[in-house]
């Protein structure tokens, strides 16, 4: 695979993922409204709204702190209650994964190595890729149980929806 191919793949694959995250933003803005920031006992206290913080956190955590050596705030101790706030936070982590591609795209094998929880760690630049999507998708279906929780029928947020 030619690396312009793994870099276009990869923001391809991106872009899907972003779609499906828009359908759960707009569907949680207009149907749950401030209920969103509501803790639910079931998932420890979190909120849809909360758990939404996390997945942006946690690109910042990986992308942009382990693989690009920034130190950016993860935003896990914010207390957000606002959908412009938490779409912002994602337009960030939309920003730092375009980075990542241009500058990791080209070689979805090469090794990253840092520190996490002080413990040196190595993964690949697809490693990583992967792990940041797949934690974003079993936290969507968390949001979409707390929203069967909340009273609400939540929407098809797959990648190919019906």
């Amino acid at each position: 695979m030619t690396s312009i191919l793994a870099k276009e793949l990869l923001r391809q694959q991106y872009v899907l993922v972003k779609s499906s995250r828009t359908v759960v933003l707009d569907f949680l803005e207009t149907q749950l409204k401030e209920e969103v920031f509501s803790p639910l006992d079931q998932f420890n206290g979190f909120s849809p709204g909360k758990m939404l913080l996390h997945i942006a956190g946690v690109y910042c955590h990986w992308i942009g702190n382990f693989s690009l050596k920034l130190n950016i705030d993860t935003y896990q101790d914010y207390n957000v209650s606002s959908f412009r706030v938490l779409r912002t936070l994602f337009e960030e982590a939309d920003s730092l994964i375009l980075t990542y591609i241009d500058e990791f795209g080209n070689n979805p094998n090469q090794v990253i190595s840092g520190i996490i929880s002080g413990k040196k760690m190595e993964a690949t630049t697809l490693e990583v890729f992967t792990h940041v999507l797949t934690h974003e998708f079993h936290h969507k279906g968390q949001i979409m149980i707390m929203c069967r929780l909340l009273g609400h029928t939540p929407p098809d947020t797959d990648i190919i929806r019906f």
